[in-house]
């Protein structure tokens, strides 16, 4: 917490209203608020997609003091919930929201790419399009012919093959020994 007791607090918003909810977060209730963007790469984009969009749909990060400004935010239209857990507010540290804002590198929205790098077998890969996104799975191997690729999954401690297109994985940072499949 700062010296005026304001901390970064994540919202949730109707979705597709972020922007809206920003706006009225620094107009109405007179506090910050951060939407992280990311512009998606063309291929990627399915008809009627913007090409740049939240990093996280439906939330939002906003720095206020929840003594003050909780009535003023809590009026705000297509303002959904504080995220909470155990009950409290959940506070997020301010280096993550200088760390998103660093990667913008001053454009405004972080820029997604693929990496042109080939993958390594048995490596760590991210998912970072489609149903799996975020989840992060072992590299098995490039499939004939195609763009696409085989990863390793665990999903409920069984691990579980998947194949996905080439654009929608990325090397993932390793983290130590990778186990074996």
């Amino acid at each position: 917490m700062d010296q005026f007791g304001t901390q970064w607090h994540v919202v949730k918003t109707a979705r597709f209203k972020e922007t809206y909810v920003k706006l009225q977060v620094m107009e109405a209730a007179g506090a910050e608020a951060y939407l992280p963007m990311v512009k998606i790469p063309r291929h990627c984009l399915r008809i009627g997609q913007t090409q740049l969009e939240p990093l996280f749909p439906g939330y939002l990060f906003v720095r206020l003091d929840l003594t003050t400004q909780l009535l003023a935010l809590r009026r705000l239209h297509a303002f959904q919930s504080l995220v909470c857990f155990d009950g409290k507010p959940a506070c997020v540290e301010p280096e993550l929201i200088e760390d998103l804002r660093r990667r913008e590198r001053g454009r405004g929205y972080i820029n997604l790419h693929v990496s042109k790098e080939p993958f390594q077998m048995n490596r760590p890969v991210r998912v970072i399009e489609g149903p799996f996104q975020g989840h992060t799975g072992l590299f098995v191997r490039y499939l004939d012919s195609t763009q696409r690729v085989c990863i390793l999954l665990d999903i409920l401690k069984t691990g579980v093959r998947l194949e996905l297109p080439l654009y929608a994985v990325a090397a993932a940072p390793s983290v130590g020994p990778v186990p074996a499949p």
